[in-house]
């Protein structure tokens, strides 16, 4: 048997929930037991910043009404965690309605 150094990601929960929400997009929401319209497709979520880092939602889903969900998986219950979240989305708006 081979010694192999195996890494795994800080963000292994993120990265799976975020696999699994785009592979079963409406079965996701229903297990959680939120009901909304049908998702059209998984819009990617990584939206650029003139931040030094990137910061990377979760999911948006695009949605039979032609509105957004934004949905983050969180671990922490943080206030500075809303604050991040508010960021999420007043990008996620100003990239959809630019004016």
């Amino acid at each position: 048997m081979k010694d192999i150094n195996l890494v795994i990601s800080y963000q292994n929960n993120d990265i799976i929930l975020k696999s699994m929400a785009q592979e079963f997009k409406d079965k996701t929401l229903k297990f959680y037991g939120i009901n909304v319209p049908k998702i059209v497709t998984v819009i990617p979520a990584n939206l650029p910043s003139i931040e030094v880092k990137e910061d990377r939602l979760d999911f948006i889903f695009l949605l039979e009404d032609d509105s957004l969900l934004h949905m983050e998986f969180q671990t922490t219950n943080k206030k500075a965690d809303i604050k991040r979240f508010l960021q999420y989305d007043t990008r996620l708006y100003t990239m959809v309605f630019p004016h």
